[in-house]
């Protein structure tokens, strides 16, 4: 195909050498068989005169002629090809050699041994193919070489490099490998400068300098493996450079969390601590979450770490409870110190739950819910003393204040209850005289005390209690008196009578 209508360098030595072989097969023979005037001077050996040879022989001359006519066609052909591939770079001696052969042939046919001539072209024809063959071997070597020292990106690479970029733009120029080859090559230096000043930032671990150096190289050649290789390594350093800060950082806030920890009296470490070593060690997990699908050693980085991670959680998560625990004791401690034992009971109730094995806190567990329950009875006692008058109550009561007597060092509510309790007994024991009036026609009784009949007037002896007064008469209304008798109070005068007809 012809480009802008202009004839390209090659088509132009195709269409020549076509010409060529229409002279050597059409024009040449005829000319070589006429016959030739020799001066007496000039010693030239004359061709043998056909006209002296057999039928048979001039055919075989005939055939031998045409045969190497054709065969320095093929040679001439792929001669211009080699030479076009610059041979004279990679085979100068075997390409010189080839070419004196085909001047011996040339020499032989020109005296008309064609037979010796086809030999010799025959020869140079398979030396031609076999420098064809080799400068298909020179192009794969060094397309090979090329990219093992692309792949390496040494400094002593560059000039290898270069030598290969050089012959095989001599040998193929217009191969896409060749090309793709050469667009590399002009890269290449600054790809080896930035690679090897990444390796020294990070033989200096200076990491995200040598990061940002394998970022450049990689503007080079973006396909680059070993710089990739590099970066990936390079960002792996990093991460774990990362993880290890921020699990530091993690146990740093575990360590200040922890203050106090050992003893009741000191003060109690923020709460934040822990959330702020929560975060650090979330942090770093996240670090690695990703990287445990594939089966590679940055993989094992990442599992290992993720272990690490998952111990200071635990950790954390122990240390926690430990501080919940412990801020529920001093909790319970200072409610103890108040004498509310109900609500201590219920904060060691709920650490046993979380918590078991807790020895002290089930004796601690013990304590407050004694004393918790002797808290209710003599509350229960107090608020109501008038239940000191059922005898069992009375009782109970007695030994109640007992136990509170026995209890070594008593606080202040607890002194204050075995005073009151002590009293509330005492008054439950002395009577009041109460005065009952009546109309002498009402018959009156006194619920778990006596019947009193029928008067005007009448003093009774009452423990303090809660008493019911009931009076009835025949064809008239039963009525009834509700008394509280605390022994405290003066009660002035009752009057109970039943006046209302039925």
């Amino acid at each position: 195909m012809i480009k802008g209508g202009k004839l390209t360098r090659q088509q132009l030595l195709i269409i020549g050498l076509l010409l060529a072989v229409v002279f050597v097969v059409f024009v040449l023979p005829s000319i070589v068989t006429q016959s030739i005037d020799i001066d007496s001077d000039t010693q030239i050996i004359a061709p043998v005169n056909s006209n002296d040879l057999a039928p048979s022989a001039i055919a075989e001359k005939t055939r031998y002629r045409q045969q190497s006519q054709s065969l320095l066609a093929l040679i001439l052909s792929l001669r211009d090809k080699l030479q076009s591939q610059s041979v004279d770079l990679w085979a100068q001696a075997q390409f010189k050699n080839t070419m004196a052969l085909i001047a011996e042939g040339d020499d032989q046919y020109s005296y008309g041994k064609y037979q010796q001539s086809l030999e010799s072209y025959n020869r140079a024809y398979i030396e031609l193919q076999e420098l064809e063959i080799l400068a298909t071997e020179k192009l794969e070597q060094s397309l090979a070489e090329a990219e093992q020292a692309i792949k390496r990106a040494d400094n002593a690479d560059i000039d290898s490099v270069q030598n290969a970029v050089f012959l095989t733009l001599a040998i193929a120029p217009q191969d896409p490998r060749v090309q793709d080859l050469d667009k590399l090559a002009a890269q290449f230096s600054d790809l080896v400068k930035a690679i090897s000043q990444g390796n020294q930032a990070f033989a200096r671990q200076q990491y995200e300098l040598a990061k940002g150096f394998y970022q450049t190289a990689l503007t080079f050649i973006p396909e680059h493996q070993r710089t990739k290789d590099a970066l990936g390594k390079t960002q792996a350093a990093i991460e774990f450079n990362t993880f290890t800060r921020l699990m530091s950082e993690g146990y740093s806030a575990l360590d200040r969390a922890s203050l106090g920890k050992d003893s009741l009296d000191k003060s109690p470490a923020e709460n934040s601590h822990f959330d702020k070593a929560l975060e650090k060690f979330n942090q770093a997990q996240a670090i690695y979450s990703q990287d445990t699908n594939s089966n590679n050693l940055q993989s094992q980085q990442a599992i290992a770490s993720l272990k690490s991670v998952e111990q200071a959680l635990a950790q954390l998560n122990n240390q926690r409870s430990q501080y919940a625990i412990l801020q529920q004791l001093r909790a319970a401690t200072e409610l103890e110190k108040q004498e509310l034992w109900q609500q201590a009971e219920l904060i060691y109730q709920n650490i046993l739950k979380a918590d078991p094995t807790l020895v002290d806190v089930k004796t601690r567990l013990i304590q407050a819910t004694v004393r918790a329950k002797l808290n209710r009875q003599i509350v229960s006692v107090l608020e109501d003393p008038l239940t000191l008058a059922d005898q069992g109550v009375y009782a109970n009561a007695q030994q109640m204040l007992a136990d509170a007597r026995g209890i070594k060092s008593p606080q202040v509510k607890l002194k204050t209850q075995i005073e009151q309790l002590s009293l509330a007994l005492e008054r439950s024991k002395i009577p009041t005289e109460i005065v009952l009036l009546s109309d002498q026609q009402t018959q009156v009784t006194v619920y778990q005390v006596a019947k009193l009949g029928a008067f005007r007037e009448r003093r009774v002896q009452l423990l303090p209690g809660r008493y019911t007064i009931a009076g009835s008469r025949k064809g008239y209304r039963d009525v009834q008196i509700e008394l509280k008798v605390l022994g405290t109070e003066d009660i002035t005068p009752i009057q109970i009578s039943c006046t209302e007809k039925i």
